[in-house]
């Protein structure tokens, strides 16, 4: 016979109960067809939680368990898979008549396969409110678990991957600094005269050699420091610094490929500006790469400026804005990425790896900040740095 539920445990919805016995088949028959039509199965247990009915049990992990499990308690059935932790969470939850969710555990199948099954129940009472049992249903989730388990090792693969990359890169650029750092050397006592004096032209030689080896090793470093914020190794070496100071010689370093590319460049600092907690070796790179990138894409004639504010409360923000060529909102985050080149035309017209942006945005995200940038095509960009507020230095002389 059926138990009547309690009011707490009335289902929600619209009630099919009824003592019209065509309405009860009728009932029946709509249960058993959503039943049969269900992944799950469904069970019941006695008020010594016992098994006493089962329903619709089709899945390898448990047939066998409906065959053998009337009069058995769940901890008798089950022998694998569930810690002794989570048996102590599930039994006091049935202690205490609440309902669970989500209890998990193992079955072998017919053919020894390995088969997740999760579980989930509520108690049901008489009219007197006297517990009589749990009602619940089972699902088998095994091909859940073999696609999130094959999902995490494909992720921890392309960990891997990319950590041996990071290495390569690592190991390869440190290769490439010893005989280019002698290339550098060389080309400046030729060109120099330092071993006496030259034809012109081959000291022209030897400053292009110089130029060309220069750009390689910016490239190299660029590469280690990849690496390194990639990896994890990369530590900031926090000073009391002036932005004041770090943005007027970041102009003065890239004062000469403004003035060729007639690029104007113009400084908007706050003079009550506060002193900052940074790395300077770190700042200095974030600030030469966004405005370097700022000067090679804005035509001549047009303008870069560069601002700095605090915010009492809010922390810093730096700004790099520019009137050049911008670029469309949807190519940002590929402008973001280590060797992200938004059009392949810009790479052939302006040059340069893709490396700028995405080492900026992590240098400042390792210094708890956060680069945000707002562009349009032919409208120019705008980076804007921010910084917390915990970087704030209310002492300069403070170290």
């Amino acid at each position: 016979m059926k138990e009547p539920l309690s009011k707490s445990a009335a289902p929600v919805g619209p009630s099919i109960a009824t003592s019209d016995p065509e309405a009860a088949a009728s009932n029946e028959d709509r249960f058993r067809d959503c039943g049969e039509t269900s992944s799950d199965w469904f069970w019941e247990q006695d008020e010594a939680l016992r098994f006493r009915w089962f329903f619709n049990v089709n899945a390898p992990a448990d047939v066998h368990a409906a065959e053998a499990g009337h009069g058995k308690t769940r901890w008798e059935l089950v022998d694998r898979g569930v810690s002794e932790a989570d048996w102590i969470r599930h039994k006091a939850d049935l202690e205490a008549r609440r309902p669970f969710h989500d209890f998990r555990f193992e079955r072998l199948g017919d053919d020894g396969t390995v088969h997740y099954v999760t579980v989930s129940g509520r108690p049901f009472f008489d009219a007197a409110g006297k517990f009589c049992g749990y009602r619940g249903s089972c699902r088998d989730i095994t091909i859940q678990i073999q696609a999130q388990r094959a999902a995490e090792a494909a992720i921890a693969a392309a960990e891997a991957a990319n950590r041996a990359k990071s290495e390569f890169l690592a190991n390869m650029s440190h290769e490439l600094r010893t005989p280019l750092n002698a290339v550098l050397g060389f080309a400046e006592m030729i060109r120099d005269g330092m071993a006496g004096e030259l034809a012109s032209r081959y000291s022209a030689y030897a400053t292009n050699i110089h130029d060309a080896g220069s750009h390689l090793l910016d490239l190299i470093n660029d590469i280690l420091d990849l690496s390194k914020i990639e990896s994890g190794h990369m530590a900031l070496q926090d000073e009391t610094i002036d932005v004041r100071d770090s943005i007027g010689m970041s102009c003065s370093i890239l004062a000469q490929r403004a003035t060729v590319g007639a690029v104007n460049v113009e400084r908007s600092v706050a003079s009550d500006l506060p002193a900052m907690r940074a790395d300077p070796l770190r700042m200095k790179q974030i600030l030469l790469n966004l405005c370097g990138n700022a000067i090679k894409f804005t035509p001549a004639g047009g303008t870069v400026r560069i601002g700095a504010s605090h915010r009492v409360g809010s922390g810093f923000d730096i700004t790099i804005a520019d009137t050049g060529i911008g670029m469309r909102p949807a190519d940002i985050p590929k402008a973001l990425e280590p060797f992200g080149q938004v059009e392949s035309s810009l790479s052939r017209r302006f040059g340069g790896t893709g490396l700028g942006l995405p080492i900026a945005k992590a240098l400042t995200e390792l210094h708890g900040g956060t680069l945000e940038i707002a562009a349009a095509p032919g409208s120019g960009t705008v980076v804007t740095l921010h910084f917390p507020e915990e970087r704030v230095v209310r002492h300069p002389h403070v170290a």
